[in-house]
């Protein structure tokens, strides 16, 4: 069995490959947008921002761009997903640079905090954002040790929130950039998501097949494999509407680990462990999940 350490590099470092890259001297590249997810600029029900956000703390080597920019685009990044968490207690992070991949680390440093690895460097802030929130999303997730039969569907929740929040990032930043410079750098976010949702090689064939038959015909491949970017991410273009149409249900995935040992279970089993950890509030948005992939409890 694969440790969790190979199981979190291995997804995002093809989940971060440099598809494109941007800074303040580069030209933007334009892509027409893909219409399989709803609009972000859509008016989206809204949710408290967390009291006290994370204190994120930069370790510059090895990223060759200014620290404080880096802290900037990975705040701007996270609060697109834990304003959703008000309740959550959110570690102080430490961002470090790894030559091998991004990775939510296990174990805190010495200082406690929440140690996240990004695979990238110079002015690449589309990869900052797009890594970043993946891990985040691992951390807001309580993962923890245990059977990875189903961490498929973690990793298809945590590409679902990379593309989430460049997206809402592209929306945010028309009116309130992290810097002023960043403003026209907002199409480039979204067209960073536009671009990695094209390159998901099994989404025609999921909206051809239902995500009930898609999910049965790689139901072994994902178990063996989770982390199979091409069908975490065809995956997450699809729960991609559901969390922009009701972003508040983002907190529900904090429970998604809560019952989570060393026994396979099957992934009805998992889905129904889910619903039955979070608070009544999610769990109509849980159960329209398991609808999606044909699972009725």
């Amino acid at each position: 069995m694969k440790n969790k350490t190979t199981i979190f590099c291995l997804f995002l470092f093809w989940g971060g490959i440099f598809l494109y890259s941007w800074g303040r001297e580069e030209k933007t590249m334009i892509m027409s947008s893909v219409s399989f997810a709803s609009d972000p600029n859509a008016s989206i029900n809204s949710a408290p921002t967390a009291i006290m956000p994370p204190k994120i703390a930069v370790d510059p080597n090895g990223f060759q761009a200014d620290e404080n920019d880096i802290i900037a685009i990975c705040s701007s990044a996270g609060q697109e997903l834990w304003k959703y968490f008000p309740d959550v207690q959110i570690p102080s992070i430490i961002v470090r640079h790894s030559d091998i991949c991004p990775m939510a680390v296990f174990h805190p440093s010495e200082n406690q905090e929440q140690i996240i690895l990004l695979a990238t460097s110079g002015n690449f802030w589309c990869q900052y954002s797009y890594q970043f929130s993946h891990e985040i999303a691992h951390v807001l997730a309580g993962f923890k040790d245990g059977n990875i039969d189903n961490h498929w569907f973690e990793e298809t929740i945590c590409e679902t929130a990379s593309l989430f929040v460049l997206r809402q990032m592209a929306n945010s930043w028309k009116s309130s950039p992290p810097k002023p410079h960043w403003a026209d750098y907002r199409d480039i976010l979204r067209n960073y998501a536009d671009i990695t949702m094209r390159n998901y090689p099994y989404t025609n064939e999921l909206f051809r097949l239902g995500m009930p038959a898609f999910y049965q015909k790689y139901a072994q491949k994902l178990r063996t494999n989770p982390c199979n970017r091409d069908l975490n991410g065809s995956m997450a273009i699809v729960l991609l509407h559901y969390f922009e149409e009701s972003p508040q249900h983002w907190e529900a995935i904090h429970w998604l680990n809560a019952k989570r040992t060393e026994e396979s279970v099957s992934f009805n089993i998992y889905l129904k462990n889910w619903y039955q950890s979070v608070p009544n509030e999610h769990k109509g948005f849980v159960l329209k999940i398991a609808k999606l992939y044909g699972i009725v409890h």
